[in-house]
């Protein structure tokens, strides 16, 4: 079983994966936006979507 924060640390590195090479942003770029994200829709969004979906929503609503 994986734990709460290593599962985390699995989603929060596959949607920057998903960030950069889809939306061609840098690592900073992504991480600094899906860091605004975190901060707005908080953990649970996080272990209830997928990468491929957070990446989307955070690319298109949170950056400038």
């Amino acid at each position: 079983m994986v734990s709460g924060t290593s599962f985390y640390v699995i989603r929060e590195a596959a949607t920057l994966a998903v960030m950069v090479a889809k939306y061609s942003l840098t690592q900073d770029q992504a991480r600094e936006i899906f860091t605004e994200m975190l901060l707005d829709v908080g953990w649970d969004f996080i272990f209830n979507h997928t990468a491929q979906e957070i990446a989307a929503i955070a690319y298109h609503d949170y950056r400038d």
